[in-house]
């Protein structure tokens, strides 16, 4: 009767767990920094809309898993959905850090919250190539350098309270880890894009972008990014020039 009885409570308790609400992963989040809206399914397998506290959203489903490739390795699958926006990511979850392959495209529609506070105003879609994050207590590790490709397209931003308009080609950015932990973009034309630039040196950035570990950002603009955006400037600097340095925080 005893061992029925336990057997019973056993079975009622694997149910219990098996089926806690995805409403719990509020628990596993800090709500300052992401909001969890309107959650499904189980905390196993569920899925929420996600806003972060920059103002980018999005629907994500995840499910969790004991093993991968055969053996045992806790690890979570995530999918996030956003207009056409469609992110993928694979967490290898260990002791002392997680390790996280990411790819997908990103819609610039799904960056607007972000963009408008630099007065940015984008079109198109961003391809991000596969990459491996070592996520640790103290941030975050690239693994090996990546590439995020944007196909171009018609922009405005404004500038000392004037609105600028350009038509953009494709362009390529070649994101790493600097020793210090600073995560680097060097921006480029893509592959294959035909544009005249005067170049004074073997393929300078367009663009240099820096994200500090405090959460600041670093933006260089050259002179030749400045001609691609129909920004005037008198100057005869060669293309590969910085002109501006900005330093913002997120």
């Amino acid at each position: 009767m005893k061992r029925g009885a336990l057997i019973m409570l056993s079975l009622a308790l694997i149910w219990v767990i098996a089926n806690l609400p995805a409403g719990l992963i509020r628990f596993f989040i800090d709500e300052q920094q992401l909001a969890v809206v309107a959650p499904q399914g189980t905390l196993w397998n569920g899925s929420a809309t996600l806003v972060s506290n920059l103002g980018l959203q999005g629907r994500s489903h995840w499910q969790t898993s004991l093993f991968q490739s055969g053996t045992l390795q806790p690890g979570l699958a995530l999918h996030i959905t956003h207009d056409s926006s469609d992110l993928r990511a694979l967490a290898q979850i260990g002791f002392s850090s997680t390790k996280v392959t990411l790819s997908g495209t990103i819609a610039a529609s799904s960056l607007r919250p972000l963009l408008e506070r630099y007065d940015l105003f984008l079109t198109g879609q961003f391809k991000l190539s596969e990459s491996v994050w070592n996520l640790q207590s103290d941030g975050f590790q690239l693994e090996d350098p990546t590439t995020l490709e944007w196909n171009g397209g018609p922009i405005r931003y404004i500038l000392a309270n004037t609105l600028y308009t350009a038509t953009m080609p494709p362009l390529e950015a070649r994101i790493s880890n600097e020793e210090d932990g600073q995560l680097d973009a060097a921006v480029f034309f893509a592959e294959g894009t035909s544009v005249e630039f005067n170049q004074t040196e073997s393929e300078p950035p367009l663009l240099l972008l820096r994200l500090a570990l405090g959460g600041s950002v670093y933006v260089g603009v050259s002179r030749g990014m400045l001609g691609l955006a129909n920004f005037p400037w008198q100057g005869d600097e060669a293309d590969g020039t910085l002109i501006f340095e900005i330093e913002r925080s997120l």
